[in-house]
């Protein structure tokens, strides 16, 4: 298994909207990547937002990332 962390850092009280953004739009395209097993997102509070995302391989992950940096 390969995992993806991601730590956001979003303008004061924009961290849920950051949130749900991720969950209409980065979430529906990843969850269509072979190998997609988990998404995890946390609200760490101070403005900030962690992801984890696992996949069964580095390529499946390395796909993810693609996706997040288009």
């Amino acid at each position: 298994m390969h995992a993806t962390s991601r730590r956001i850092k979003t303008q004061p009280g924009r961290a849920a909207d950051v949130g749900r953004l991720i969950e209409t739009e980065y979430l529906p395209k990843i969850t269509g990547v072979d190998g997609f097993l988990s998404y995890t997102l946390i609200d760490m509070g101070d403005d900030e937002i962690s992801s984890l995302g696992v996949f069964t391989s580095e390529e499946s992950a390395q796909q993810a990332n693609a996706i997040a940096h288009a």
